[in-house]
């Protein structure tokens, strides 16, 4: 789906420097943000992709381990792999997340640890996150 308001804000973006640099061409938009490129994808390779990596946690019936599992691994990318800071953004127990992280690489079948695995979970979550009103 897309962001109606956001695509306004860049053509207005765009035209206002246009309209600024005293140039009569066209000013195309440039992403500026990792996220902004990553909603130019087309949205049948990215559920693919999204599926391919999470679907052991997003086939789990109980919505509440799902999305529990779901937030903490996207937490654990987003503050730098740091179990405290994701255990306090939680309030759990920092157990709590160790043994959430244990359970997301036995149901995936990936090592946190490892560069290639991790940065494949990493995109998925964030497309995942990016998409997720349209999965």
């Amino acid at each position: 789906m897309l962001d109606i308001k956001k695509l306004v804000n860049e053509a207005t973006e765009a035209l206002t420097l246009s309209i600024h640099s005293n140039k009569a061409k066209l000013t195309k938009f440039r992403p500026k943000q990792v996220s902004d490129l990553l909603q130019l994808l087309p949205e049948k390779e990215t559920t693919t992709f999204i599926d391919n990596i999470l679907k052991p946690i997003l086939d789990i019936k109980n919505k509440d381990e799902r999305e529990q599992l779901l937030q903490t691994i996207a937490y654990y990318f987003t503050e730098n792999r740091s179990i405290l800071s994701v255990s306090k953004i939680l309030f759990v127990h920092r157990n709590t997340t160790m043994y959430r992280l244990k359970k997301i690489e036995k149901l995936l079948g990936f090592q946190l640890d490892d560069f290639n695995e991790s940065e494949q979970l990493q995109l998925a979550i964030r497309l995942y996150m990016l998409n997720k009103p349209k999965i």
